[in-house]
């Protein structure tokens, strides 16, 4: 017989796995302009990475004077009452879920990807061509609503801010140390259009020709068992 590999020490390691959890196609760690005015949504691998959830804070940080966009942005965990709490779907409690918070002033630089910028409203962007007025549904009078939306995501790579030797470098702000800190790196348009090609390639495909021939003759046969 062969020797197993594990013992009672091994196994007290073991963790139920939740059957109704989701499984992510996130690669990167990532933050992204949502479409909505000053809203963010952060994916399950930056939760984890940044160790936050559901009911967290977070604070971010702009560099003035940055040489380039991927010296710009910083996002830390905050260590108070500073900064936007965090919401996940369902108000699901523990880090590497998605989440989604409100930050104002950042919100149109990151979108306009412009290490320069200063923040601007919502008129200024529609100039630009980055926002718009769409129907979203039907009030109760009958009418469509209509919302100011952008019309793209930009997702932001998620990196550890870390020194030489691959210690975190603690950052002062005020009278406050974050001693982690993370850089939002490298800017990417996600246009309706991407959204729309990403959601019909996540659909589960239809049944094959052989897979409807089988189903019909399965259909078939009960009929007749039924007779």
């Amino acid at each position: 017989m062969k020797k197993s590999v594990f013992s009672a020490a091994k196994l007290a390691g073991l963790t139920a796995v939740n059957r109704g959890t989701k499984s992510s196609n996130d690669i990167r760690p990532a933050i992204t302009t949502a479409r909505g005015m000053n809203k963010f949504t952060m994916n399950a691998s930056a939760s984890a990475l940044i160790g936050c959830g559901h009911g967290d804070r977070v604070v971010m940080f702009a560099m003035p004077n940055a040489d380039s966009i991927n010296e710009r942005f910083f996002i830390a965990l905050s260590a108070g009452s500073e900064g936007c709490k965090l919401a996940s779907a369902g108000n699901t409690k523990g880090t590497g879920r998605p989440q989604s918070f409100n930050y104002a002033g950042v919100w149109s630089q990151m979108l306009m990807q412009d290490k320069d910028a200063a923040p601007v409203g919502e008129r200024v962007l529609a100039d630009k061509g980055l926002m718009e007025e769409v129907e979203t549904q039907k009030g109760r009078d009958g009418k469509m609503c209509t919302a100011v939306l952008a019309t793209k995501r930009v997702e932001y790579g998620v990196e550890e801010v870390k020194d030489e030797n691959g210690d975190f470098i603690p950052v002062q702000i005020d009278d406050t140390i974050y001693e982690k800190v993370y850089v939002l790196v490298d800017p990417k348009e996600v246009t309706l259009e991407d959204e729309k090609q990403e959601e019909e390639a996540a659909a589960p495909a239809g049944p094959t020709k052989d897979q409807e021939l089988l189903t019909e003759i399965r259909d078939l046969l009960k009929s007749q068992q039924g007779k």
